[in-house]
């Protein structure tokens, strides 16, 4: 039996999960429900969300091999994109309108996020999971790989291009997080610390260590 999806949508939700923007202790405002979404064409298990601030939220339904856009003013479906095998984690870029979407596959993939069209896929090798985006660089980080191959790569949001650093694990990266202000920080669920100030301006190179002895490569 096709199964029947409903996401509730939450004052605060998307600003506190996506943003951080939420407060903490006695000053925290509870949320609230106000209503859900059916997702009626949905069937097996939903992993990630990505919110566009022109209030549209994009959710990986990777039982489903489903990206769907939802419209959280109307509160419906407004959209399915379709063959996207086992989607994981997803990200909106509003500066480049363009949405990547990760599948467990191996590839990265890049559709308009207008028409939706496919614009380009890039192959990782094996499980591109995580996705964070840096709107003040429009560069998307990926999580990828198992192993010896695990790594989170860079993708430029506006060429859609891979870029040749990428930070070595030596562990699937299963999620991690990019530091809201001063250098770039990521910190990985397994232990992993990378530190990040790039020579371009006011950032500088990518410095980085792991539990696992991780290094950075340029991609040589």
């Amino acid at each position: 039996m096709r199964g029947r999806y409903r996401i509730a949508a939450v004052v605060g939700i998307v600003a506190a999960a996506i943003y951080g923007n939420a407060q903490s202790g006695a000053n925290a405002a509870p949320l609230v429900l106000t209503g859900a979404i059916s997702l009626p064409n949905v069937q097996g298990r939903i992993d990630h969300f990505s919110f566009d601030p022109s209030n549209r939220l994009f959710v990986s339904a990777l039982g489903n091999d489903t990206e769907e856009v939802l419209d959280l003013a109307a509160q419906k479906v407004v959209h399915t994109i379709g063959a996207v095998p086992t989607p994981q984690g997803v990200v909106y870029s509003p500066a480049t309108n363009k949405l990547f979407v990760a599948s467990a596959k191996g590839k990265l993939y890049i559709y308009d996020g207008t028409s939706f069209d496919l614009v380009t896929s890039i192959d990782f090798g094996g499980d591109v999971d995580n996705l964070r985006y840096d709107a003040a660089e429009k560069c998307v980080y990926v999580g990828y790989g198992d192993d010896d191959t695990a790594a989170i790569g860079m993708v430029d949001a506006t060429t859609n291009r891979r870029l040749p650093q990428e930070y070595k694990l030596g562990a699937h990266p299963e999620s991690f997080q990019l530091e809201q202000s001063g250098g770039k920080h990521l910190r990985e669920s397994a232990g992993l610390e990378a530190d990040r100030s790039r020579e371009s301006e006011d950032r500088s190179d990518l410095a980085v260590g792991s539990d696992a002895g991780g290094e950075l490569s340029d991609g040589a």
